[in-house]
């Protein structure tokens, strides 16, 4: 059976399902562009505070996977959307390096990007690895992967090296009250990130 053009396929969507795509985007992008300008009035709170949007943002990633992941796309279409993101991509960080006011707005849209991006992965590579009982020795595989890179592999030692470049290739979770302080957006930190296996793996 050939599969659906895709035109079709994405004309094909119900409107509830785009408001639902869009509404959890737009809740994933305001989380992370407005927690550090929230000072809850102590270091406690503030790191309580950044908790709760982390497992909130982690919760809704997974959410706006699942919306993405049953969408009536061809190979081509992923592929299509990949590569589009993959151009956006530079621009959305050059554009974040103009200065801090602007980084605090634009690297809330590199997280949605990043997430659509490992999401189209995710999908062609299931079109690989559709024998059922390939997934659980996959998983394993790609946990024990992961654990090595970040601990002994070359993520750990680009986290010593090179921060700025693992923040590049993962989605950062702000510490909230971060941009706050006197030295306002310029302040922005980052409490914690996802890297692409966590996103590809779940789409």
């Amino acid at each position: 059976m050939s599969e659906q053009p895709d035109a079709t396929a994405v004309s094909s969507l119900p409107p509830r399902r785009i408001a639902d795509l869009l509404a959890t985007a737009a809740v994933l992008y305001l989380l992370p562009a407005l927690a550090p300008s929230i000072d809850a009035g102590s270091l406690v709170a503030n790191h309580l505070l950044s908790v709760a949007v982390t497992l909130l943002f982690t919760t809704l990633a997974v959410l706006w996977i699942a919306q993405l992941a049953p969408c009536p796309l061809t190979a081509r279409g992923e592929t299509l959307i990949a590569l589009a993101a993959v151009v956006v991509w530079p621009v959305l960080i050059h554009l974040g390096s103009l200065g801090p006011v602007v980084r605090l707005y634009v690297y809330p849209l590199i997280n949605l990007l990043f997430v659509l991006l490992c999401v189209m992965c995710g999908r062609l590579l299931s079109r690989v690895l559709r024998e059922p009982n390939i997934l659980l020795p996959v998983g394993l595989v790609a946990i024990l992967a992961d654990m090595f890179t970040v601990f002994l592999g070359p993520t750990g030692k680009a986290l010593e090296v090179a921060p700025e470049l693992v923040e590049r290739f993962s989605v950062g979770l702000p510490e909230a009250g971060s941009a706050a302080g006197p030295e306002g957006a310029a302040g922005l930190a980052m409490l914690a990130g996802m890297g692409v296996g966590d996103f590809v793996f779940l789409a």
